[in-house]
């Protein structure tokens, strides 16, 4: 078989031709007779397929030309390696990010090249056609960079970058090989990814290892420095002055929008707590991320990022960057580091002297004044009185507990002290020595070990199978989580196709799901998870953390709980909280019931109140017949639960936290018993004009199983909203309401106003009333398909459901093929009267009943019509004879 052009002599005819294809050259000429044409297009399979066979039958290449970038294939992969500098891209050319990388990578290979005739040299290695090589170079992702220095790899990334990262990245190299030509790798590597093994004869030092074990006794810092209430740190300090003691450290940019806004909030934050936390040994900082590469050192990839180091390890990223929160953090940190826990607790002072730290392992310590092994807390009984305190995980707080069984109730006498009672709670909720320590592992899960493992202890647990679509994500993003919340929660995952009675007994019937769990507590994150930072927010909302679970308040100021008005509650009554109204002299059940409220997954929606009208208020709701006229009538604390403006008091034992975290569990669980409303005529109209946001369901009673799970799914999202959502400031004043209406009693009105049909019932709408916009749930089908060939969606999830009522309040349309997606869409129509477009069952069947009579009403009248003119017609004829006439004689 004959090709009409031989490709090679092709090249130089191709080259005189500015912005031609080999297609178009080929397609340009005459044909000779009978000759068959095979048109080359631009296609990477083609050109893959051809490289792999064809073999290379020309000479050796040189070099590129200073600031290009070099092809390379098996041959000649070895000798570009063997000498010099390298740096390689390994991609494929059908993968997306290696395609967004290509212009990055050639202006970044054009930059240096015209900066330094002695530039590395920069090579791409098709990983499609060369999958051996790529094996052994431990190339798992594409595109993955590797930087080589006589054969031997110094650094490397992987993914998309962009041009500036990039940049540095071969800066940094380049300033390695410079310090030492002999091949030094950097002392501390900027990408090296864990799947990377570095040369023998290189040693690629870890900063967090080198200065986790320096006892430095006082802060060092470089006098050169201009020292203010937060330290400017930089490449050359930055190690030696995090390597002791614990710091809070915003990492920044000058342009950065988010920074600049942050800038103010930081500087008030560090000016009035500074002097107070270096006392105790919290130390504040902020680094420059334009001028300094420690940000990439310590994988910093997003501004404003704020991270808390204990000597020099990071323990966790400080999420909420609110001056509340960050002065809460510092706040606890504070009290956390004094070794007295109670100021109004004698027998603390009398007999808790001395607490014996071991770091990295929670042991017993019991305290008495001469250091024996028993504390008396009460006269006439001993017991232990475990602390465990774990320094090595957990800078925040000090970890408290003790070690009786966790069935049985602690006894209290009028002897034994608050904080004492407090402990041995604490104690109770954190027992589990297995995994006290709560480190930084991913750990797996199995149906053999699960209940072992994940007894007293809080755990964050991603249940997923594998090759589903958001599960390939999930891992990378899960570990990262891991590592950033050190020391505040375990975390682990399970692999439901080998363990599918674990995760049926969870209820896992999307994947992936992440759950929040203690013991018998649990509830889902009902988000799409994208980035780490989004399960950290989360769980600091709710506060469901190791720091937050041990921290006791000593002080009259309770600053990490919300300080609820009355103006406030009635606003939001319809939403659920607690309440907790202090009244007693110490703060020993408002930190057991903020402690319920953390292991109940309610820590989201515990309040306190110091407002004496709010006080009043509660108190005559549950008071029955004596009621009161001023707070100071009230003589002890009491909690309330606030549902859909229902008030319960807790009727139980403050001094058991299980007792009250079991009734709060409860309260919360009721909001998904809830029954969904209806949307008919009585309330329709009412609806429709005082709504901001709803979310509807409209069934077809005839399809009652599918329209059931709808109406389920619809319910349980309600719930999730109300728990979740409803305080999120994008809702702020706006009424959200989730209900289903009969599509077939509102069909004219379903059809003209939303363009939808019986045979597409049951279906979910949207709807903004007071905006005229409503929106359909719509699914892409293949990630080939456009917006426009995108089809009705209607078997939605919680997440789906969850995700489309938080993007409405602030919607941009968006077509993603991966995932329903929503369309918006106008109708001036959407708050007309129902009355212009349905009507009741029985009206309709009036209307047709009188329309039917009046058609019979018609057709007599017709039919005697019809007859009358017969019969007239008929008699006018007989007026004449058919007959002849004869005249009579």
């Amino acid at each position: 078989m004959k090709l009409y052009f031989h490709i090679y002599n092709i090249f130089g005819f191709i080259a005189l031709l500015p912005k031609f294809n080999s297609s178009q050259v080929l397609s340009s000429a005459s044909p000779a007779k009978n000759q068959k044409i095979y048109h080359i297009s631009d296609n990477e399979s083609f050109k893959a397929s051809f490289d792999s066979n064809r073999g290379r039958k020309i000479l050796k290449r040189e070099l590129p030309t200073i600031g290009e970038t070099v092809d390379l294939f098996k041959d000649n992969f070895p000798d570009f390696l063997s000498t010099g500098l390298k740096l390689i891209k390994y991609y494929s050319p059908k993968c997306g990010a290696c395609n967004m990388l290509k212009p990055v990578w050639e202006k970044v290979a054009a930059d240096f090249g015209s900066k330094n005739p002695k530039t590395p040299v920069f090579g791409n290695f098709n990983c499609l056609i060369n999958q051996d090589i790529c094996g052994e170079q431990g190339i798992e992702v594409w595109p993955t960079v590797i930087a080589y220095f006589n054969g031997v790899k110094l650094d490397s990334f992987r993914g998309f970058k962009e041009a500036p990262i990039v940049s540095d990245f071969v800066s940094t190299v380049l300033r390695t090989i410079e310090k030492d030509p002999k091949s030094q790798a950097p002392s501390t590597s900027v990408f090296n990814p864990v799947d990377i093994q570095t040369s023998k004869d290189i040693a690629v030092g870890n900063s967090k290892s080198d200065v986790s074990n320096i006892k430095t006794p006082a802060l060092t810092i470089d006098p050169s420095l201009e020292i203010q209430n937060s330290i400017v740190l930089k490449d050359s300090n930055f190690i030696s002055s995090t390597g002791s003691n614990s710091w809070l450290i915003k990492f920044h940019t000058p342009t950065c929008p988010y920074c600049v806004k942050l800038a103010p909030i930081w500087t008030e934050f560090t000016d009035s707590m500074a002097k107070e936390a270096n006392s105790a040994g919290l130390y504040f900082g902020e680094v420059n991320c334009l001028e300094n590469n420690i940000c990439k050192k310590q994988k910093i990839d997003g501004y404003p990022t704020i991270n808390f180091y204990k000597n020099g390890s990071l323990i966790e990223e400080i999420v909420n960057t609110s001056i509340g929160e960050l002065k809460s953090f510092a706040s606890t940190f504070i009290k956390d580091s004094q070794k007295i826990l109670s100021a109004d607790t004698p027998l603390q002072e009398d007999k808790l002297k001395e607490v014996v730290v071991q770091e990295d392992k929670l042991k017993e310590v019991v305290v008495q004044e001469d250091k024996l092994k028993e504390v008396v807390v009460q006269e006439d009984k001993l017991k232990e009185v475990v602390i465990q305190e774990d320094l090595s995980n957990d800078t925040t707080s000090t970890i408290l507990g003790i070690d009786p069984p966790s069935d049985k109730k602690i006894s209290v006498d009028s002897k034994t002290s608050d904080i004492e009672i407090y402990l041995q709670n604490v104690g109770k909720v954190l027992d589990n020595a297995q995994f006290a320590n709560y480190n930084d592992d991913y750990v797996k899960l199995t149906d053999s070990n699960y209940n072992k493992y994940l007894k007293n202890s809080l755990w964050v647990v991603a249940f997923f199978t594998p090759g589903c679509p958001e599960c390939d994500s999930l891992e990378k993003n899960m570990v990262r989580f891991a590592r950033n919340k050190k020391g505040a929660v375990n975390v682990g995952y399970v692999d439901c196709k080998k363990n599918p009675q674990l995760c049926d007994s969870q209820s896992s019937s999307v994947f992936p799901t992440i759950k929040l769990i203690y013991n018998s507590y649990s509830t889902e994150y009902l988000d799409r998870l994208m980035h780490s930072s989004q399960i950290s927010k989360f769980i600091s909302d709710i506060r469901f953390s190791k720091s937050d679970v041990s921290s006791y308040h000593n002080s009259n100021e309770i600053t990490d709980v919300n300080n609820l008005s009355y103006e406030e509650m009635k606003f939001n009554q319809n939403n659920p909280m607690f309440v907790f109204i202090k009244k007693s002299s110490t703060n020993l059940n408002l930190s057991l019931s903020r402690l319920a409220s953390i292991i109940s997954m309610n820590g989201n929606l515990f309040h306190y109140s110091k407002d004496e009208s709010l006080q009043v208020y509660l108190y005559n709701e549950f008071s029955g017949e004596d009621k009161i006229s001023s707070s100071s009538q009230i003589d002890s604390d009491f909690l309330v639960a606030i549902f859909d403006g229902v008030i319960k008091k807790f009727p139980g034992d403050f001094s058991d936290v299980f007792q009250i975290s079991d009734w709060m569990y409860e309260a919360r669980k009721s909001c998904y018993r809830k029954s969904l409303l209806e949307l008919d005529l009585g309330n329709f109209n009412s609806y429709i004009n005082n709504t901001d946001i709803m979310a509807l369901a409209v069934i077809d009673p005839s399809a009652q199983s599918i329209s059931n799970e709808m109406k389920m799914s619809l319910k349980e999202s309600s719930a999730d909203f109300k728990l979740y959502l409803s305080t999120d400031q994008a809702f702020a004043n706006k009424k959200v309401e989730f209900l289903f209406v009969n599509g077939i009693n509102f069909q004219s009105y379903i059809s003209k106003v939303f363009g939808l049909t019986p045979n597409e019932y049951p279906a979910l709408v949207f709807l903004e009333p007071k905006n005229n916009y409503f929106y359909l749930p719509y699914s892409a089908g293949s990630a080939i398909s456009n917006i426009k060939s995108s089809k009705l969606f209607s078997n939605l999830n919680r997440i789906d459901l969850n995700a489309f009522v938080k993007s409405i309040p602030n919607f941009v349309e968006e077509h993603n093929p991966n995932h329903p997606f929503l369309r918006q869409f106008m109708s001036k129509q959407l708050v007309q009267k129902i009355s212009a477009f349905s009507s009741t069952p029985k009206e309709k069947a009036s209307k047709s009943n009188e329309g039917r009579n009046l058609a019979i009403i018609f057709g007599v009248l017709i039919f005697i019509a019809l007859v009358l003119i017969v019969l007239r017609s008929h008699f006018k004829n007989k007026k004449y004879s058919e007959l002849p006439l004869h005249k009579s004689n």
